[in-house]
Parts: C-alpha cells; sequence; structure tokens
C-alpha cells in the first residue's frame, strides 16, 4: 500500500471510474490492507464494481492462483522503478501490463496504449475505460514486445561485459 507504488492512485483513479466501465470490472488486489480507511475505501468500490477480490499479501507460489482470470495488470508506480518485479512477473504469466511512464515497466511493450502518465488519473482512466470497451485490444501489448530472457540468455548477455 506504499504511495510511490501507485495503491493510493490507484484507489483514487478507480474511484473516479465512470460507473459504466466501473460495472464491467473485476479487481484483483494482492496487498496487506493496514488500516480501516482503506479497507472502507475498497467497500466503497466493491458497490460500483462487478466483483473485487483481495490477497492478504502475497508469495511467489501465490501467483497462479491470484492471476487466474486476470485480463490486464496494473503497475501504477509513481517513481522510477528500474527492476518492476510485479511487472515482470505479470508479463511471464502472460498478463498484458498498463503502467505508468515511470521506470522500466514500461519497456516491456511497444505500444504506448498502455503506458500512462505517473499521478494522471484522466490518463490512466481514459486508458483503463478504452480496455474494458475493447478488450480486444489487450493483444496489441504482444505486438513486437521484447521477450523476457530465459535465465540462460541473460547470463550469456551479462557474460560478455564480465567475461571470466
Amino acid at each position: 500500500m506504499r504511495k510511490v507504488k501507485g495503491f493510493f492512485f490507484l484507489m483514487d483513479a478507480l474511484e473516479k471510474l465512470p460507473p459504466e466501465t466501473a460495472a464491467k470490472m473485476k479487481l484483483t488486489l494482492a496487498v496487506k490492507i493496514t488500516d480501516r480507511e482503506t479497507q472502507a475505501r475498497i467497500e466503497s468500490l466493491r458497490k460500483t464494481m462487478a466483483g473485487i477480490r483481495v490477497y492478504d499479501g502475497y508469495t511467489h507460489e501465490d501467483l497462479p492462483e491470484i492471476l487466474t482470470d486476470v485480463q490486464l495488470g496494473i503497475v501504477p508506480h509513481l517513481w522510477e522503478d528500474n527492476l518492476p518485479q510485479v511487472a515482470i512477473e505479470l508479463k511471464a504469466y502472460g498478463i498484458p501490463i498498463l503502467t505508468s511512464h515511470l521506470g522500466g515497466a514500461k519497456e516491456l511493450t511497444l505500444s504506448k496504449d498502455f503506458c500512462f502518465r505517473a499521478g494522471d488519473v484522466e490518463d490512466f482512466n481514459e486508458k483503463l475505460c478504452a480496455f474494458t470497451a475493447n478488450p480486444e485490444r489487450l493483444g496489441e501489448y504482444w505486438l513486437g514486445a521484447p521477450k523476457l530472457p530465459t535465465m540462460e540468455e541473460h547470463i550469456e548477455e551479462l557474460m560478455k561485459y564480465y567475461p571470466g
């Protein structure tokens, strides 16, 4: 729920979604909820959204269950995260990602439609609404997207710079 990771930005944006868009969306959150105010905000969203699943944190082993039926991952960080682990995990599971323009997550696709200006609720919601109205567009994430390297490929690349 840290601010720099964009959790509260996400809450603000979801609360401002057009009702017809929110009513079509099912949200999965994997985050430790640490205060009553945030819990109340999530409960309020339950009234407007098609569904909400909340996982009180997660481990790597929980990902297959958590990501069941997830069609779009959201990585709304507000800082220059150069190694966005969550974004990499989502992509590895075959899930396209809507991310802010800060940090490395935006480098996981070539499509600008999957990147919004960090902290800009209007830009975020515009992009999210477009995918909700046209879910077939989620496939555009993969057009020309860089492949995630295997561990062996990564080591081979590193050895070019650190031989011996």
